[in-house]
């Protein structure tokens, strides 16, 4: 009897939308509530909003029926998750009407579900109740916001919500709790009632009401299920949460390719994993496609890894699984370049990880350590698959996977062992108890870690030396373009160092190049990169050219493509940062200041550093208000500034009494936790210095490669011209690790808060 309440909990739904949407349809329509076209939308005429409260309607609905006349008796959990999904669904309905700002949103999100976790009957054993709320907190805002930003294709997110919604139900079915069963399978009935509107063409969209319910609700489903496992294990753990794997790659993509560029996060763009596929060459109908039978292929796995959590090898799949799929999406982001190349580095990393472990194992065994010798072989692979994942995906997220033949093996030694030692960082934290001291032996894990490098070490220089003679000694030599900005005098010179390592293709831009054809201009380089697999561009920037060379670099942000030139000793090329090569006659330029890892440490140190300094100076912060809000005047303002990339900002001041300059206070600190600006960086520059010094001082639009700073080695200069050449200075050689002591430097002299010159915009 009770598995026609499961059947029924699915088709009522299904039909109750099927009525609903189109009402909705056409009450938006009338009422002009529609999705615009846009330049980062794929649609090209107005489309009506709505579709995810008939949704959500539907559920309800379904749910109250389940109550009236099936007489089931509704948990307080699943009262919490309603109550939030109400206050988030009217969020999302303002800001598909009114377009709030992003800080209003992220409050909705997090009050609903710490509205939800208020509800919560069971929370995981492994965890504090305070660190179990917050992992939840954060892990449902963040399948939100995966969902709301996988709504950019016709039937993407609604079907990857189908698929999960029924994967919960089942999961649910097996542990035997009809309601949060009945709430899954109405979720998914009700979603596929909206999909016969939605998929391509699509004539109702969901809007950001539907799009974050869609993924709150799965959220909260998935904490529901991990919190009534008190006696499960990490892999069955794991099983909900795999279930959801896609929407979390996608965030992950999204968030690391806008950190890359220095784009702000909440800002949308044509640059997630299905718009990626799009640029490949794949039909938005078959990239949706292919996005939901990976998703059907985790659901399952997820499913498995739940039913059968004790089976090592069914772990080892997932993990292998894993892998994949970070492979799979660096490569999305690149453009596919180096593949084979990186999956012979891994494979190598993959043997010298297991053989360092094995040699480690036996020393540990044959030392009589405790316990060492009677691990079971199940236990020793769970182990092994683990500490494989670990390795290789830390090495991918310290670039050891990023392909430079050119680069001295040295160079390659030291990116090794810094991933080494942030390896054993991230060991000696998760391995230390505050009660019991360290876990596990230092000695041990200190051998293990040098194994590893030598074993690394050793097959990556055998690796590289194939790839060198391979690539850069002229056997099958890698593709390259001449690039010839503006203002540059063309030379054979230039490029002939380069023409016995690598099969020059042609040049774009300027000028005339005996042997090599023009195959477009400058404003072509990124189809032409993307189109031919090509992997390195010369850049032909001759002394004495100051021309804006910006679009170059940016040209070829989703592609592994190397810059190369053959003179680093130029004024013109100040602030670039130079890396020696193989070749005594070429180096590596880029306009990337640090690396990707490097990247987000800094976006993070800022925002930590900025919240918690706001947070402490919060009671003043409120006095100054009231006291200006007494005296009716204004409390913050805001100055136009340059921002990276040359883009327009802003920066929060203290404006002062009658009519003295404004200047930079812990307001701006706001503009830090923003992402405007940064802790430490260039100096800044108002909209007046920008217009003035363009024209005046020869490469100036260099300054806007970084961000700016509220501390920095430029505010040391007394004129703009001395703070650029400090700033070019800093760019050149910029760290993660400077910018904290020279923060610190800073902080003890207050020296760099010295510009009072920023006015009111």
């Amino acid at each position: 009897m009770i598995y026609l309440y499961y059947i029924g909990s699915f088709f009522l739904p299904f039909l109750v939308s099927m009525i609903l949407v189109p009402l909705v349809k056409w009450n938006a329509s009338r009422l002009g509530f529609v999705d615009m076209p846009a330049a980062r939308k794929l649609h090209v005429s107005p489309v009506p909003l709505g579709g995810g409260l008939a949704v959500f309607l539907s559920v309800v609905l379904t749910s109250l029926a389940a109550i009236i006349f099936a007489d089931f008796q509704i948990p307080r959990t699943i009262i919490g998750l309603f109550a939030g999904a109400f206050l988030l669904i009217t969020v999302g309905f303002l800001d598909d009407i009114f377009e709030l700002d992003y800080l209003t949103k992220l409050l909705g999100q997090v009050v609903s579900a710490m509205i939800f976790m208020a509800f919560i009957e069971q929370s995981l054993p492994l965890f504090s109740p305070i660190i179990f709320i917050v992992i939840s907190v954060f892990w449902i805002v963040s399948l939100s916001n995966a969902l709301n930003f996988l709504d950019n294709m016709d039937g993407l997110c609604g079907g990857i919500t189908l698929i999960s919604a029924l994967a919960y139900g089942v999961l649910f079915l097996i542990k035997g709790m009809p309601m949060y069963a009945i709430l899954s399978f109405a979720i998914a009935g009700a979603v596929l009632g909206f999909l016969k509107y939605n998929f391509t063409p699509a004539s109702i969209f969901l809007g950001d009401a539907g799009s974050l319910f869609f993924g709150y609700s799965l959220a909260c489903l998935s904490v529901v299920h991990i919190s009534t496992g008190a006696s499960m294990s990490i892999a069955g753990a794991l099983g909900p949460i795999i279930i959801l794997a896609y929407p979390a790659f996608d965030l992950i993509f999204v968030t690391f390719s806008r950190l890359k560029e220095g784009r702000k996060l909440y800002i949308g763009g044509k640059d997630h994993s299905s718009h990626r596929l799009n640029v490949l060459g794949v039909t938005k109908g078959n990239a949706v496609s292919i996005i939901l039978l990976m998703n059907i292929f985790l659901v399952s796995l997820g499913i498995l890894l739940y039913r059968f959590e004790n089976s090592p090898l069914l772990t080892l799949g997932i993990v292998l699984i894993a892998l994949i799929f970070s492979f799979f999406g660096a490569h999305l982001y690149k453009n596919f370049l180096f593949l084979r190349e990186k999956i012979t580095l891994v494979l190598s990393d993959l043997l010298s990880i297991n053989l360092a472990f094995l040699i480690y194992f036996y020393i540990k065994s044959a030392g009589g350590n405790s316990g060492s010798d009677s691990m079971a072989a199940d236990e020793l692979l769970m182990a092994l698959a683990w500490i494989n994942a670990f390795w290789v995906v830390l090495y991918a997220v310290m670039g050891l996977y990023d392909i430079y033949f050119e680069r001295p093996f040295k160079k390659q030694l030291v990116s090794l062992i810094k991933s080494v030692a942030a390896g054993l960082v991230i060991f000696l934290i998760a391995n230390y108890d505050p009660e019991l001291g360290m876990q596990i032996s230092i000695t041990f894990i200190v051998l293990f870690l040098l194994l590893l490098v030598f074993l690394n070490a050793v097959f990556r220089r055998l690796i590289f030396m194939v790839f060198k003679r391979r690539y850069f000694d002229g056997r099958n030599s890698l593709k390259a373009v001449v690039v010839c900005p503006a203002g540059v005098t063309p030379g054979n010179d230039s490029v002939r160092p380069f023409k016995k390592h690598y099969d020059l293709v042609g040049y774009l831009g300027n000028g005339i190049y005996k042997g090599l054809n023009k195959i477009g201009d400058i404003d072509d380089l990124t189809e032409i990169l993307r189109n031919n697999k090509i992997a390195r561009v010369i850049v032909d920037y001759g002394d004495g050219n100051y021309s804006d060379i910006a679009n170059v670099f940016y040209s070829a942000y989703y592609m592994e493509t190397l810059f190369l030139i053959n003179d680093r000793s130029a004024d013109n090329k100040r602030g670039f940062r130079i890396m020696p090569t193989i070749s005594e006659e070429a180096y590596i330029i880029s306009v990337k200041q640090r690396g990707f890892f490097a990247t987000i440490l800094k976006r993070l140190a800022d925002f930590t550093f900025a919240g918690a300094a706001l947070i402490l100076t919060f009671p003043y912060s409120l006095y100054k208000i009231l006291k200006a809000r007494h005296k009716k005047i204004k409390a913050v303002a805001e100055a136009q500034i340059v921002a990276f990339g040359e883009r327009e900002g802003k920066i929060k001041l203290d404006p002062s009494v009658a009519g003295s300059p404004y200047k930079r206070s812990w307001w701006a600190l706001l503009s830090v936790l923003r992402g405007d600006i940064c802790l430490y960086g260039a100096t800044i520059t108002t909209m007046e210095e920008y217009k003035t010094s363009l024209n005046n001082i020869p490469g100036y639009w260099k300054k806007f490669l970084v961000k700016p700073g509220l501390f920095g080695p430029g505010y040391s200069g007394k004129t703009t011209l001395d703070k650029f050449r400090l700033d070019l200075a800093y760019m050149e050689k910029t760290s993660t690790m400077g910018d904290f002591l020279m923060i610190i430097k800073s902080l003890i002299g207050f020296s760099p808060l010295k510009t009072e010159d920023l006015k009111d915009a």
